[in-house]
């Protein structure tokens, strides 16, 4: 067991490493714009904060200032010495620090994050249980096709849906700005309702899969069919 987590440890490293270092390429090294440096290569970045139509000489300035300039090991290296010790860097196009600008909008995300898990819990689990109790009936038909249809539908094709109906057709849904619960609660709840419910069908339909599964695997447990042949109640049988 050990090995087994040092092994997902040391490949979970590796993969940052990777993907560090295609985000870092991508950004970086590519070769893009008009403005041209002396190697004739200029950085995407530096012609980007330059403006339209830039000039070579303001080009190699600002390469100069960022250190774009320099060997393409030595500011991966920087990038991911940085990182580490919690300094994402700086967006040249917001203009702000990455890490200042994740921090501004956790709340958003624990908010859809914790919102939506509530919602898909409490009805996944349930429909699940109901499901696998009432086994191969209409009831257990629906709550299936429920669960393929969640898992089928793109959740981003789902919210432009629910966006296009709840806000455009029936208007009972504003798209605004968010606001924490601390300042706003009327706000917060009308502005993240709709988030919830779309991220929730998709999870309670693989919660509903799941649960479903596991209570039809149990039902046929040695434990479960001696308790119902004592005259345990069904009720208690399914409660434990």
């Amino acid at each position: 067991m050990l090995q087994y987590v040092i092994r997902r440890l040391l490949w979970s490293f590796v993969m940052i490493i990777l993907v560090a270092a295609v985000v870092f390429l991508i950004f970086f090294v590519l070769p893009g714009g008009t403005g041209r440096s002396e190697d004739g290569r200029a950085s995407p970045v530096a012609v980007m904060m330059a403006g339209r139509n830039p000039r070579p000489e303001l080009v190699k300035n600002i390469e100069e200032r960022l250190g774009l300039d320099r060997p393409i090991y030595v500011q991966f290296g920087k990038y991911v010495w940085n990182a580490v010790q919690g300094d994402l860097g700086y967006s040249y196009q917001s203009q702000i620090d990455v890490r200042e600008a994740v921090f501004h909008r956790l709340p958003a995300t624990f908010s859809l994050a914790f919102g939506a898990s509530i919602v898909w819990l409490l009805i996944g689990i349930p429909i699940g249980v109901i499901s696998a109790l009432k086994r191969r009936s209409l009831l257990d038909r629906g709550s299936m096709l429920f669960a393929l249809a969640g898992v089928s539908m793109p959740t981003f094709w789902l919210g432009l849906i629910c966006i296009f109906y709840f806000d455009s057709a029936i208007g009972i849904y504003s798209v605004g700005d968010y606001a924490p619960i601390t300042e706003d609660p009327a706000q917060w709840l009308a502005t993240m309702w709709l988030p919830w419910l779309v991220l929730a069908v998709t999870f309670a339909a693989f919660y509903t899969r799941m649960v479903r599964g596991n209570m039809l695997e149990v039902q046929s447990e040695d434990y479960i069919r001696t308790a119902r042949a004592k005259g345990l109640k069904e009720r208690s049988v399914i409660k434990h």
